[in-house]
């Protein structure tokens, strides 16, 4: 029997070692990886056809479909182009880039409001979304070369030279990044997120109740690793000082469960002249425009794409 005890008692040490060793593997590889994986997953969009249906029979003939190239990869992305009527050109046009899941159809109604101005209207599918070619998202590093690529479409193609960039969500950030180009006059941001280690650890801490390092530190650079890019070029805190020169509107609102308003509110210390932030009370993720605030989104954008359309530059407080 004391034979037995004392195995018992040198075993004791070696089994809490190796649930130590098989726990410290599995944070440090296998949840990282997993975690990655899902970080870059697309949801299933919901059904948007009757949005699609809707625009086209309004519009009519005026729509034209669009396909071309992001140059970096290849990848064939696929909008629709509705110019404004020809009394009413010589404005801005005004590219879309809408949020993780959704495609073209989610900012049609807001695309309709901006032609009802006499701006072009520019719609298209994030790699991956919708009609698209692609199967994982960046969450904002490659769907910014999407949005340049529709940039260079749209002033190629239809002799575009003052964009605005419209984002909603992940959109937003792409946007933002993309907003950089010097084609680019304006840029209008709903609920973007501040930087993408933030968002990510946000999300993983309400989600799924894990800690920033590991996990997240180390599901990131699986990602970076994994899809090729750097999560620092996902900051706007770095990317909005650059835009100065350019018109910004941020949007937010308190009632956004999805990116709340605390993280887009990070973003107002670095704003400058001619950058404006606009928070609105309760209402849902991508709900501001159809909401109580409608009336005020509207009037907001028709004097900012006023003033881009104008070319009239951003004055300082």
């Amino acid at each position: 029997m004391r034979v037995k005890s004392d195995k018992k008692k040198k075993s004791l040490p070696r089994r809490i070692l190796r649930k130590a060793a098989y726990y410290a593997v599995l944070a440090i590889f296998y949840i990282p990886s997993r975690f990655g994986r899902k970080m870059t997953e697309i949801p299933d969009a919901c059904d948007e056809e009757p949005l699609v249906r809707a625009f086209e029979e309004k519009h009519g003939g005026r729509c034209v479909n669009v396909e071309f190239q992001e140059p970096g990869t290849g990848l064939r992305l696929r909008g629709m182009y509705l110019p404004a009527d020809a009394e009413r050109r010589g404005k801005c046009a005004v590219v879309f880039c809408h949020g993780l899941g959704g495609t073209k159809a989610q900012l049609m109604p807001v695309a309709d409001y901006v032609h009802s101005l006499g701006h072009d209207a520019f719609l298209f599918d994030m790699r991956g979304h919708g009609d698209s070619e692609g199967d994982f998202t960046s969450l904002g590093y490659f769907e910014a070369k999407d949005t340049l690529a529709a940039c260079q479409h749209v002033r190629e193609r239809h002799g575009a030279d003052r964009i605005v960039l419209y984002g909603f969500s992940m959109g937003a950030v792409a946007a933002a990044i993309a907003a950089q180009d010097d084609s680019v006059v304006g840029l209008v941001a709903e609920s973007p997120f501040d930087s993408l280690e933030n968002i990510v650890a946000h999300k993983a801490r309400e989600h799924y109740h894990v800690p920033k390092w590991p996990v997240v530190t180390l599901s990131l650079w699986a990602t970076e690793v994994r899809r090729n890019f750097d999560r620092r070029d996902i900051d706007l805190t770095k990317v909005l000082p650059r835009l100065e020169g350019k018109r910004v509107l941020l949007v937010a609102s308190t009632g956004d469960t999805t990116i709340p308003a605390h993280i887009t509110r990070r973003l107002t210390p670095h704003l400058r002249d001619g950058h404006d932030y606009w928070e609105v009370d309760g209402v849902e993720h991508g709900g501001i425009y159809e909401s109580e605030f409608g009336p005020e989104y509207r009037a907001r954008l028709r004097s900012f794409l006023a003033a881009c359309g104008e070319g009239v530059p951003p004055k300082a407080d």
